[in-house]
């Protein structure tokens, strides 16, 4: 099963406790316990995942000193989409980093459900004390592409970047985000091993290093990466072996996931980090779940092949195709 914080949204609470008095001044506030609901349904996966857990109250001002962990369990969660139903169960991982908590990571999975585009989607997950999270939104169609409009063979004689152009039939305030990645064979103990790489859209110099920048989500409908980007990825893939044969490298493959309304908002308003998928830490509340907080969303993705000119591979000594060449 994936890394469940690959497939899911996760935020933190509010760390509230006991109110203040004039002569007794304190930031926190009443403590009031609430309920949060996270859940991404994702097209490239039959294995959906969220997590249920509760704000909690420390004493002091770092909500770090819980060491509880504020997952729920026992919940009746289920997720319509179209006139199916999935119903989820309960599961738990263990936790790779336990400097916080001990106990394993828990959360909900349904099997066998890959959403359908166009679709609507709608979740209700019941607490044991009968409280009831319920939210809804609208799984988004991927985008297409026009072979015509993309650059037919990387590199381009005299252009210094390469670019890959999508359509979409979706509404405006669509946010795209584009994952372009090197797709190549290693050859371990003579068996032919995939690996994908995924590319910056450039190198910037930070400290005296060069460091990737990637993309990002956007409501722009291409996403253009430098060649010097390729060039470098395409060198450190081989770093430090001689045997540059062992490598075999085929094409550049560009995946663009569109995001729904809900995830789409949720970006605009600063809450999620660049890769789309993840919230920051340091933002305000911001819930599309009504009886709760957290995010209902849903994302779709659309993969198509750019093709690398076979003398710019050989230039770095690989492969061009599997066997014989």
């Amino acid at each position: 099963m994936k890394k469940i914080l690959l497939s899911m949204i996760v935020i933190t609470a509010a760390f509230l406790s006991p109110g203040c008095k004039d002569e007794d001044f304190s930031p926190k506030g009443d403590f009031k316990e609430k309920y949060i609901l996270n859940c991404v349904l994702k097209s490239d996966t039959t294995v959906q995942t969220l997590t249920l857990s509760s704000s909690y109250n420390v004493d002091g001002y770092d909500p770090l000193a819980n060491r509880t962990d504020p997952a729920l369990r026992g919940a009746d969660v289920r997720v319509w989409v179209g006139d199916s139903v999935y119903i989820f169960r309960e599961a738990e991982e263990s936790r790779s980093d336990t400097s916080r908590y001990s106990t394993p990571i828990r959360y909900y999975y349904a099997k066998n459900f890959r959403p359908q585009a166009n679709k609507p989607a709608e979740i209700l997950a019941v607490l044991p004390n009968g409280r009831k999270l319920h939210a809804a939104t609208s799984i988004p169609l991927p985008v297409y592409v026009n072979f015509a409009e993309i650059d037919s063979i990387i590199p381009i004689d005299g252009r210094s970047y390469f670019r890959a152009v999508w359509n979409t039939n979706s509404g405006q305030n669509t946010y795209y985000y584009p994952r372009p990645s090197l797709v190549y064979f290693k050859f371990e103990n003579g068996i032919p091993i995939r690996h994908v790489r995924y590319l910056p859209e450039r190198y910037i110099l930070s400290g005296g290093k060069f460091v990737p920048v990637y993309p990002s989500p956007t409501l722009n409908l291409v996403c253009t990466v430098e060649l010097d980007a390729l060039n470098r990825v395409m060198e450190e893939i081989s770093a430090g072996d001689p045997n540059k044969k062992n490598y075999v490298v085929l094409s550049v493959i560009f995946e663009v996931w569109t995001l729904d309304m809900s995830l789409s908002g949720y970006y605009s308003s600063g809450k999620l980090a660049d890769d789309g998928f993840s919230v920051k830490l340091d933002q305000t509340d911001f819930t599309n779940v009504e009886g709760g907080l957290g995010i209902f969303g849903s994302c779709v993705s659309y993969q198509f092949p750019m093709r690398l000119d076979k003398n710019y591979i050989s230039s770095f000594g690989y492969k061009t195709k599997l066997g014989a060449e």
